[in-house]
């Protein structure tokens, strides 16, 4: 483990400390909370199984038919608008303005998606690009991780299981004191 990390900037390339993660930025794992993450966590690594093993049995039962990939079409592009417009560009990195109505939209669309709450996708989020790729980063594929498989689990999967919990109140203050998102 390295004790700087080069970071590129247009004037040339600076070194960064890495310094501990300061404990605001994460809460304390509880019972109940390692219970949701859980939960969560199975959920998501579980369905897309499950989902895939209900395609193959349907297309050996019935073939395919074009309303199957229509059906397929039009949930692939609600699930990539909940992840990428909604809960990154939007609610994480508020790319773009909108109103009430398509906030609505966009916030219902990222939970469709069945990656935790839209709290929790944000502060994660964030925090990850405050601490990218140095300790601290809850799904870091590189840091503290000694093989390439242990990190491609721990970016993809792996995290939900295993990371402190990134705050809400620190990583997402403004959707905190959002009626419409509480």
């Amino acid at each position: 483990m390295h004790d700087l990390k080069t970071v590129n900037k247009s004037e040339g390339e600076i070194n960064a400390p890495i310094g501990p993660v300061r404990s605001r930025m994460t809460l304390a794992r509880t019972p109940r909370l390692s219970l949701v993450a859980n939960v969560n966590a199975s959920f998501v690594i579980i369905n897309p199984v499950l989902a895939a093993l209900a395609v193959w049995w349907s297309i050996t039962a019935f073939g395919i038919h074009a309303s199957d990939l229509i059906f397929w079409v039009i949930a692939h592009l609600i699930g990539f608008v909940g992840v990428s417009i909604s809960l990154h560009r939007y609610f994480s990195h508020a790319s773009f303005k909108c109103g009430k109505t398509l906030r609505a939209i966009l916030a219902v669309l990222g939970m469709s998606t069945a990656q935790g709450s839209l709290l929790f996708w944000v502060a994660s989020h964030r925090h990850h690009h405050a601490r990218s790729d140095r300790n601290g980063d809850p799904h870091s594929p590189i840091a503290g991780r000694r093989s390439i498989l242990q990190g491609i689990w721990n970016a993809h999967f792996g995290w939900m299981l295993s990371h402190t919990f990134s705050n809400p109140a620190h990583f997402a203050r403004d959707l905190m004191k959002d009626p419409m998102i509480i």
